[in-house]
């Protein structure tokens, strides 16, 4: 755990020192678990605050980030007539990644008139991965039931975690912009809903959103 934590400390360091712009957003969106109970999908949505720190790297279509989330659902499914499984998720992520982009800057190199500024009308697709740790916590108002041929996992736990993203940005203004994105995460094990089923599925966890963001120049 000291190292993952060690690696994503160095990787803040070299992007502060080796990148030319940086941002600070902030998120609350929705989230959503996927386990045994995705069939129960439509009544697993839970919130998610997030703060990323962007940095670009003006000659790169890269930009290096850093994230720290809180995420928690009411997760619920019935296994079996007039008996629900219910847990309480809980999970704080702390990770570090990059993510791929048109860069705006890098398009204009050159022109005299808005060098070095984004302007309105700029669309930035992009997609990213990223790395980190992640503490879990799932808690049950009935834990004394346990569905047939499941086991429950109503611990506290810290693992390694891997990120996949994709989102798009589109500049209204210079300072304001919309931003939709999605994002799943994983360990690659399962219990993440607070059961642990026969298989050899992973849990997931996703989130995303469609916000409004002021830039300060």
């Amino acid at each position: 755990m000291r190292i993952f934590a060690a690696l994503i400390i160095r990787l803040l360091y070299y992007s502060a020192n080796l990148s030319q712009t940086s941002a600070l957003r902030f998120y609350v969106v929705l989230c959503n678990g996927c386990g045994e109970t995705s069939d129960g999908r439509k009544d697993n949505y839970g919130f998610d605050f997030s703060a990323v720190y962007t940095n670009l790297f003006l000659n790169s279509p890269w930009l290096f980030v850093g994230e720290i989330s809180h995420s928690g659902a009411n997760i619920e499914h019935n296994f079996q007539e007039d008996t629900t499984f219910q847990n309480m998720f809980n999970q704080t992520y702390l990770g570090a990644g990059f993510r791929y982009s048109e860069n705006p800057f890098e398009r204009r190199r050159g022109r005299r008139r808005g060098r070095g500024r984004p302007r309105p009308g700029d669309f930035l697709p992009y997609v990213g991965f990223g790395f980190g740790l992640g503490r879990t916590t799932n808690t049950s108002d009935n834990p004394e039931y346990i569905p047939r041929g499941y086991e429950t996992n109503l611990d506290e736990k810290y693992e390694a975690m891997i990120q996949l993203e994709g989102g798009a940005l589109l500049r209204i203004t210079r300072e304001i912009s919309i931003e939709g994105y999605f994002i799943s995460r994983t360990a690659g094990t399962d219990g993440w809903d607070g059961i642990i089923g026969i298989g050899k599925g992973s849990d997931w966890l996703i989130r995303g959103g469609v916000g409004l963001y002021y830039e300060f120049n």
